[in-house]
């Protein structure tokens, strides 16, 4: 199994998003190593930047470090791309699975649990992703509903069709999977619903209510 875990240091919305203090002096790249190397032998880690210096960063928790070429950070290149370029650099087999956990969700704490059931159905499924049930009202830009209907037919939350936020705290993929879908998550994923927080912190404002949520629930 191998495990990657990507972090960009030019991130432009959040200035070091991944490497700055969130919670006391952990960033929230610390934050998510130090949850990976509790499950998995940190041999088998890969962190994934454009930026040389984190290897260093890599160093202190005895994971590799590949570094990815700049042009693969841009927001106009296709994921799949990033994708195969990973997994030539890690050298994955298609009989070894392969896990994808991104920093900017720091709440996710079920990675045992996540190959705990990967274990047991992987022989039904080529891939597991961690999501969070959504039980809102959605409507589209145009103002037509998603899940419901307006009218007489509205429904109360408690019978919406199920869906889902895909935060991608973690992933787990077959090998073969990967490299037929080139993307860290297949055809027939299986869906670890969890029940805790989760910020996406993909702005300053996400960061701050991150932090704040972070520091209440861990002191």
């Amino acid at each position: 199994m191998k495990i990657v875990v990507p972090v960009k240091s030019n991130s432009t919305r959040v200035p070091n998003k991944n490497f700055r203090p969130f919670f006391k002096e952990d960033s929230l790249y610390d934050l998510r190593m130090k949850k990976l190397i509790k499950v998995f032998n940190p041999s088998d880690i890969f962190v994934s930047s454009e930026d040389a210096d984190v290897a260093k960063n890599a160093e202190k928790y005895g994971v590799n470090f590949i570094l990815r070429d700049v042009k693969l950070t841009r927001n106009e290149i296709g994921m799949s791309e990033v994708i195969e370029s990973i997994t030539d650099q890690i050298n994955l087999m298609p009989d070894e699975d392969f896990v994808w956990s991104q920093v900017t969700e720091p709440f996710f704490d079920e990675i045992s649990e996540s190959m705990e059931l990967w274990e047991k159905n992987k022989d039904k499924f080529d891939s597991l992703v961690a999501v969070q049930r959504m039980s809102d009202f959605l409507i589209n830009e145009s103002g037509m509903p998603c899940n419901f209907h307006y009218g007489p037919w509205h429904r109360p939350s408690q019978e919406l069709s199920k869906m889902y936020v895909l935060p991608f705290s973690f992933m787990v993929l077959k090998g073969e999977a990967l490299r037929y879908c080139r993307y860290y998550i297949g055809q027939n994923p299986y869906l670890h619903e969890y029940k805790g927080l989760m910020v996406d912190i993909d702005d300053e404002e996400d960061f701050k209510l991150a932090q704040t949520l972070y520091n209440a629930i861990s002191l």
